[in-house]
């Protein structure tokens, strides 16, 4: 006599229709796996490249200071200045190189920095070339 004698001539057991499960979630069963997810992100950021900080020549900063003194004089004109600046990058070494341009309302001698109308301000560490409306190396 075998171990499953009393059980091989019984009907097969049949759930109710509302306990059957769904084709959607039958299906659901046999979704893909990422088993190595966020991985593509981390690959994403290491190719991600950045910039190292530029540093100016003596040439260039003192054009610098001289657009900076310029604006500083017309400061009641709020003189309109497009600013190419360094920003470092959050989460590597390096950064990238902006432009911000608009009508200068500021240079905060305290906090070192160029404050645009729009409340935007730059660091004047940060800079790399800077250009004003009206301001010309004869100047």
């Amino acid at each position: 006599m075998g171990k499953y004698d009393d059980i091989i001539g019984l009907p097969r057991p049949e759930l109710s229709p509302d306990m059957r499960m769904s084709a959607r979630k039958r299906g659901a069963q046999f979704s893909s796996f990422a088993a190595l997810s966020g991985f593509e992100d981390i690959i994403t950021e290491t190719a991600r490249t950045t910039d190292c900080r530029p540093v100016p020549d003596q040439d260039r900063v003192c054009h610098i200071n001289a657009v900076l003194q310029f604006i500083e004089d017309n400061i009641s004109l709020r003189p309109e200045a497009a600013i190419v600046f360094f920003v470092p990058d959050s989460s590597k070494s390096g950064g990238t190189l902006f432009t911000a341009s608009g009508n200068v309302r500021h240079i905060d001698h305290s906090c070192q920095s160029v404050i645009f109308d729009d409340n935007r301000s730059v660091a004047i560490s940060d800079i790399y070339d800077i250009f004003a409306e009206g301001y010309s190396d004869e100047n």
